[in-house]
């Protein structure tokens, strides 16, 4: 396929023979805006899919912030669960001193 320069091109429209060239050259042309389009169809795809890909990012980044406050509510209930056994702890330690310091009756 012939492949002309925008020298080429130039010199046509300043000649005023750019029809003429036009007609010369008119597979070169077709083709050349077959490759844009197929260029501007590449391009929306891409845009697509990186709009796509910035979806799928915003929602792993949500998946992970909710996995993320699902393991903190789960640490704060074992961290309340384990207080609330020392608590018990405490109180019958309490309970066991107080016994003990408690005369036997003899």
């Amino acid at each position: 396929m012939p492949v002309f320069t925008v020298e080429e091109l130039q010199a046509a429209v300043d000649n005023g023979t750019l029809g003429t060239f036009i007609t010369d050259n008119n597979d070169t042309f077709q083709q050349g805006l077959r490759d844009l389009l197929s260029l501007y169809n590449q391009t929306t795809i891409d845009k697509n899919t990186a709009e796509q890909a910035q979806h799928i990012a915003e929602q792993a980044q949500q998946a992970t912030e909710a996995d993320a406050l699902q393991d903190a509510n789960e640490y704060n209930r074992q961290v309340t669960e384990f207080n609330n056994r020392i608590a018990t702890l405490n109180t019958e330690i309490q309970r066991l001193q107080h016994l003990q310091a408690t005369p036997t009756p003899t």
